[in-house]
């Protein structure tokens, strides 16, 4: 293959790979238009776990209720159901919750900043999936927690970026349909 095809080749995989299916219904937040509003971290993390399974059951579309729910949908390469907390003082670190998914076929992921909050986050998430009557399932093979549900599962998982990066992005809780 020469080498142009194959950069056009590898262009169209990142472009399917990355596609992004915007909420029906939902308008974005202009970047500059965020309003920062005060929230309760752990009635949030259980608002957005019970958002992430009905969005893997039933795609992108089932998060646009959270707008009504005080989230602000924000757009680019990364879109984003989103609430800020307001900042004390200029250097204080950002707190923020939200979700994503970028189409129905990618995870759908709890982001939680700072990062030192995931922890927190993660407990409450995967305590919210077993109220809604998943059964934790032993994974021993897994990086990732599995649950069953009427012969579904869905995997969790989290991370924190490394580096600067841990500051910026926060911890992501990932939940994906098996």
């Amino acid at each position: 293959m020469r080498l142009p095809a194959a950069i056009a080749a590898a262009g169209l995989l990142l472009t399917a790979c990355t596609e992004i299916a915007e909420p029906m219904g939902v308008v974005a937040t202009a970047p500059g238009d965020l309003q920062r509003v005060a929230y309760d971290e752990t009635t949030e993390a259980r608002r957005l776990a019970k958002a992430c399974l009905a969005a893997e059951a039933k795609g992108v579309d089932a998060l646009g209720f959270l707008t009504r729910e005080g989230y602000q949908y924000m757009t680019g390469l990364m879109p984003l159901f989103v609430k800020e907390a307001p900042q004390n003082a200029s250097i204080e670190l950002v707190h923020s919750i939200g979700v994503r998914k970028r189409n129905n076929e990618s995870d759908c992921a709890i982001i939680v900043r700072p990062h030192t909050h995931g922890a927190s986050v993660l407990a409450v998430v995967t305590d919210e999936i077993q109220r809604q009557g998943w059964t934790r399932t032993p994974a021993p093979t897994e990086q990732a927690e599995l649950f069953t549900r009427d012969g579904r599962t869905v995997a969790v998982r989290a991370s924190v970026p490394g580096g600067v990066m841990r500051y910026s992005d926060g911890a992501e809780i990932s939940i994906s349909k098996r």
